[in-house]
């Protein structure tokens, strides 16, 4: 499900003219990354960071041992096209790291690294420092309670960043953008099938979309979907 919805995302982006780099921290095996990769123009950096092989930088096990070789394969494969690989610990990457490879701002970046409060922390806040202003920041495992680090990284993220904006959680991510493009995802994702946003009961009995605030913004809540499903199954 969340796939799906990333791919349309990505096309969403495209076309109102939103092109630039696509990244992701903690890619694993690919799975998120390809999706969205392969959704993107082919003259647009894909970054892959992660540590791979070297799992003795995975200091609180929240993810595990991935064969670069393997993640290549898997590239090449999918035919991804201008793809920056980026084996390191992400607390070791900065913007001038990105800006070093004359790699455009972030369209999207997601957020899967080391799920403590501290790192998750210290990526949410590269990928906000990395996006275009009109770009979308996605967090993982969100609402995964058994790494708590990372709900309570994004409440201080949004403590200290106030102009990130969230507008969407779907399949135990949410998704941000900054305090002047929020309208326009959160009118995408409204309109867009793919995202039922859970609906709550007035007193007339009457039902509207959900539209929960976080952090004083609306967001939209997915929470009665199968995400082992692709949209329109």
């Amino acid at each position: 499900m969340s796939l799906a919805f990333s791919s349309q995302l990505a096309h969403f982006q495209i076309q109102r003219g939103i092109v630039g780099s696509i990244g992701e921290i903690g890619t694993y095996y690919g799975k998120y990354f390809f999706s969205i990769s392969t959704a993107a123009l082919p003259v647009e950096p894909k970054v892959a960071i992660d540590i791979f092989e070297d799992q003795t930088k995975n200091v609180d096990g929240s993810g595990s041992f991935v064969n670069s070789t393997r993640f290549r394969e898997h590239a090449a494969n999918l035919d991804v096209a201008n793809l920056h690989i980026l084996s390191q610990d992400s607390s070791t990457v900065t913007v001038s790291t990105l800006h070093a490879r004359k790699l455009p701002p972030f369209r999207m970046f997601s957020v899967d690294g080391a799920h403590y409060k501290a790192a998750t922390l210290r990526d949410l806040k590269l990928a906000y420092c990395s996006i275009r202003r009109d770009g979308v920041i996605v967090l993982d495992d969100w609402d995964n309670f058994e790494w708590t680090g990372v709900m309570d990284a994004s409440y201080e993220f949004m403590h200290q960043v106030p102009d990130a904006a969230p507008f969407l959680y779907l399949c135990n991510k949410l998704y941000f953008t900054t305090r002047q493009h929020h309208a326009l995802y959160f009118d995408f994702v409204l309109k867009n099938p793919c995202t039922p946003c859970s609906a709550v009961s007035l007193n007339n009995g009457d039902m509207h979309p959900s539209r929960y605030e976080i952090m004083g913004y609306k967001v939209c809540m997915v929470v009665s979907q199968d995400c082992a499903k692709w949209c329109g199954q």
